[in-house]
């Protein structure tokens, strides 16, 4: 079972900068993923990182309503083995500034379809905490002397809205029951395309 609330210590100076970048659905393994991008992003020295799902797009032979070999990146038959041996070689490098890894409905539909979570492999294989759908992240920034608190909200998201306003009311509804400085959440674009 994995620990969904764990606090997150990370050494701080007073008046330090201290930054934080999500990684949400890259969907590696897809044509569409900037891969070149991805890894200019990831190439930071001074940054924290956290994922939010959907990392792997997982889109494989056997899901014949959306595989197309032409939207498929990778070169074998083996799609989610190669997907998450490719992100691991670009997230290695920091993985000790890796925060959490979250789970994306992609996933969770290998999960169901293979009985393996790809996330959660690679999670295990970078030593950084597997966190799940939805978490919710302590991070304490302490100098020795004083400490502060910022309280991270994390949820990959679920279905597409059919109008602006069905998203907003559901993620008023997912937001209202805690108390977090910062909520981050995958959205559906198609809602916008609703109109």
């Amino acid at each position: 079972m994995e620990e969904l609330i764990q606090v997150c210590r990370i050494p701080y100076k007073w008046g330090q900068t201290v930054k934080l970048k999500t990684l949400w659905d890259i969907h590696f393994g897809n044509m569409a993923c900037d891969v070149k991008s991805l890894k200019k992003f990831v190439d930071d020295d001074e940054s924290y990182f956290m994922g939010g799902g959907d990392w792997i797009d997982s889109i494989v032979l056997s899901d014949s309503k959306r595989y197309t070999k032409s939207g498929d990146a990778t070169q074998g038959d083996d799609i989610i083995d190669e997907a998450v041996n490719g992100l691991y070689d670009i997230l290695s490098p920091v993985r000790d500034r890796l925060l959490g890894v979250g789970s994306g409905n992609h996933e969770q539909t290998i999960q169901k379809r293979a009985g393996t979570h790809p996330t959660k492999r690679l999670a295990k294989m970078l030593g950084v905490p597997f966190r799940g759908y939805s978490w919710f992240l302590p991070v304490v920034m302490e100098d020795g002397k004083r400490a502060f608190e910022i309280d991270i909200k994390n949820h990959h998201g679920f279905g597409g809205g059919r109008t602006l306003g069905a998203d907003l009311t559901r993620y008023y509804q997912d937001l209202a029951p805690y108390d977090a400085y910062i909520l981050f959440r995958s959205y559906a674009p198609e809602a916008l395309d609703a109109g």
